[in-house]
């Protein structure tokens, strides 16, 4: 059994970086088939609605663990 990849695209760092949308959609990209990625993010920088959209149309289904203001938590698995 592979180990569950974790992405938290709610940290802020000192340095540059895109928005989280741009991070979660390249990071959605490089997805393979049967590949599952944890993902924790801060929905409102990137709201469920949009990331279920995301995930739609790149054949991703999105599994919601946690959902509160401050912190969303979801396993995204490439169909």
């Amino acid at each position: 059994m592979s180990e569950e990849k974790v992405i938290d695209l709610t940290g802020k760092s000192s340095e540059c970086r895109e928005h989280p949308v741009l991070d979660l959609t390249k990071a959605f990209n490089t997805m393979g088939k049967g590949e599952k990625v944890r993902f924790i993010v801060d929905p409102s920088e990137i709201p469920l609605d949009v990331v279920e959209a995301l995930a739609k149309v790149r054949s991703i289904q999105v599994n919601v663990l946690e959902s509160s203001e401050k912190r969303l938590i979801f396993v995204a698995t490439k169909k």
